[in-house]
């Protein structure tokens, strides 16, 4: 594998944990929320099910409540399945027990899922060492599976 593909390779991994090392859990503080239940609305092609799975991963672990922080969180767990250009607008989050540290919210936002994005081709230019079908063996990325952020 030539330097330049490599290094290539690197920016993208790099790119991609970028929005994983912003996620990380901070510390208990008075800031510091923990997210019950979303609801959201706005969702056109999404069913209940999917919605579900998507909403559930920003509960259960304390959080920063901060809006536009939950709103990124939000717009990462659509990315995640395939919904790369979801907009999240209109993040309201409710406390439910002020007294609690972290408090438990309820996050409500307006959100446009936008369309469901799938893996086009892959192709490799100037590869002399490896063959682009190798270099295509090596990815677990496959035709017109659904994209995600990770």
């Amino acid at each position: 594998m030539s330097p330049m593909f490599k290094a290539h390779i690197a920016g993208l991994v790099l790119l991609a944990a970028l929005p994983g090392i912003a996620q990380a859990n901070h510390p208990a503080n008075s800031r510091s929320v923990i997210v019950t239940n979303v609801n959201v609305s706005g969702i056109r092609s999404i069913g209940t099910t999917e919605l579900e799975k998507i909403t559930s991963q920003l509960m259960g672990k304390p959080i920063n409540g901060d809006e536009e922080e939950i709103a990124d969180r939000l717009r990462f767990a659509f990315q995640d399945y395939g919904y790369f250009s979801a907009e999240i607008n209109g993040v309201r989050i409710r406390v439910s027990d002020g007294l609690a540290n972290p408090k438990p919210v309820v996050v409500e936002a307006d959100v446009k899922e936008g369309p469901l994005f799938h893996i086009g081709d892959i192709s490799f230019t100037n590869n002399r060492a490896i063959s682009s079908e190798q270099l295509k063996s090596e990815f677990a990325l496959h035709k017109s599976e659904v994209f995600q952020r990770t």
